[in-house]
């Protein structure tokens, strides 16, 4: 006749050693939970919530890498700005320093103003060739070269010497061609793309000056555009039509003060030197608004990547946010139930003792 305080020992016993094992394992993955703050260490162990986990992830990992691009959009649009107003500001001090020049202005004088514009339009050359982060700012889609390959001989290049030559017909009274030929000349020049005689590289000589402008991407549906050429105007930028210039804010420039620099006592005493003068002042003081409006415009885009920061710093909040409340425990609540979990496991412990004693009872009343 079989014992039947035996058979229920051994019926308690089985179901108490597995409520151990899933107790044991509860313990463990509470304990974890506790010392890290985290729901699981992998994304196994997240059951339902890892495919949306996983998403929130890639979506915050995204906007880490825009808020590099932001930035780097942020320093170069600085710089441009900067590079700007240094131009602006010494187109300013040349074409003012000229105003007036005439055929009875000192020879002194001219000279000064001639090497003030001969410097100035070396530091523009120089100025167009400025780096941000490895790349330079005013070349468009070709970062890596220089937009003005030889800035540093820029008055040795064929857009300064070819400006000089035609500004000498003026040496000679009266004058062959015209003042207004002369003019027109120089604008022919500062206009041409052939390689021997522009300032800028083949790159902007060809395809570049008419590029569409890169767009930088800040977020998943927003990008900005920010490409200016060293020999063109922004897009939606137009230079005064009145100034008959070359179209280009910063050709005409160069031009005007390539006109400045070239000015000679011989030249200054022709009567139409005025004329001559008051063109490059004027083209100077015109290009000098177009600047304006350009930095205008970059302004707006330095708004755009303002508001695109603040708007990505509080994507990434709100996604990290949701991906804590997915993945993060209640440190009170975890540490609250490994306490009444591992109470449960060591009374199971106490009746798995308690039921191995009773067997042995049985067992030793069985023999007696």
């Amino acid at each position: 006749m079989s014992d039947p305080i035996s058979a229920s020992s051994y019926g308690t016993l089985d179901r108490t050693l597995a409520a151990i094992k899933s107790l044991d394992s509860q313990v463990s993955t509470l304990q974890e939970q506790t010392s890290t703050g985290e729901v699981s260490q992998s994304y196994a162990g997240l059951a339902d919530v890892s495919s949306q986990v996983l998403d929130l992830t890639a979506a915050k990992s995204r906007s880490t890498a825009y808020d590099q691009v932001i930035s780097d959009a942020q320093g170069k649009a600085g710089v441009m700005q900067t590079v700007l107003g240094q131009i602006g500001s010494l187109v300013s001090s040349v074409s003012t320093a000229a105003l007036g020049l005439n055929a009875s202005t000192p020879s002194s004088t001219v000279s000064s103003v001639a090497d003030q514009a001969k410097a100035a339009f070396t530091q523009v050359a120089s100025l167009l060739n400025t780096q941000y982060e490895g790349q330079y700012v005013f070349a468009g889609a070709d970062g890596g070269n220089p937009p003005v390959p030889n800035a540093a001989d820029a008055t040795s290049s064929g857009f300064f010497t070819q400006i000089g030559a035609a500004v000498s017909a003026l040496a000679t009274v009266p004058s062959s061609p015209s003042v207004d030929t002369v003019i027109s000349n120089t604008v022919a020049t500062a206009s041409s793309t052939d390689p021997a005689t522009s300032l800028f590289s083949a790159y902007l000589l060809s395809s570049g000056a008419t590029a569409t402008p890169a767009q930088v991407q800040v977020s998943d549906t927003q990008a900005v555009s920010l490409g200016m050429t060293a020999n063109a105007n922004l897009p939606g930028v137009v230079s005064d039509p009145s100034i008959a210039g070359t179209g280009s804010a910063m050709s005409d420039i160069l031009r005007g003060l390539a006109v400045l620099a070239n000015s000679t006592t011989a030249i200054a005493s022709n009567p139409d030197f005025a004329t001559l003068v008051q063109n490059a002042t004027d083209t100077l003081s015109s290009a000098n608004g177009t600047l304006t409006q350009e930095t205008g415009v970059i302004g707006q885009t330095q708004d755009t990547l303002t508001a695109a920061a603040s708007a990505n710093s509080s994507f990434q909040l709100a996604m990290t946010t949701q991906l804590n409340g997915l993945t993060n425990v209640d440190l009170a609540s975890t540490i609250s139930q490994l306490q009444t979990v591992n109470t449960q496991l060591q009374a199971s412990y106490k009746l798995v003792s308690m039921a191995s004693d009773l067997s042995l009872a049985n067992y030793l009343s069985v023999g007696t």
